[in-house]
């Protein structure tokens, strides 16, 4: 399970998971977003997928997002985007998380229903 004690002060970062859908090569499925962290003004390295207090995907950022950088008034927030594998069988809604250098988690905008169910798919 995840420590959710080691939540970030709200305002740390922003981010979002912007959609959960099925992987053409296989069972997993693939989650996208975005994180930036406030503090140290740059994108953040790595996400957490949560669901039912496990994990059940981990993200690395460094995909281009220029919709985010001209939001956030940031040119280093161009590389805010973040892709994530799915655990197959994840049977609840996911939650995405920044995962800051610090090691506190930075809950981001957005759950989205497993894929495949019917809300999900």
């Amino acid at each position: 399970p995840v420590s959710m004690d080691r939540l970030a002060a709200p305002g740390r970062c922003r981010g979002a998971l912007d959609g959960v859908r099925p992987a053409p090569e296989g069972p997993t499925s693939r989650a996208v977003g975005w994180a930036w962290d406030n503090e140290l003004r740059r994108p953040v390295p790595r996400t957490v997928l949560v669901s039912e207090g496990r994990v059940v995907g981990v993200g690395v950022s460094g995909l281009p997002r220029p919709d985010v950088a001209e939001a956030l008034g940031r040119r280093r927030a161009r590389s805010a985007g973040w892709e994530a594998s799915v655990a197959p069988a994840t049977a609840s809604a996911i939650t995405a998380f920044a995962l800051l250098p610090d090691g506190a988690l930075c809950r981001l905008d957005g759950a989205h229903p497993p894929p495949g169910s019917a809300a999900g798919a």
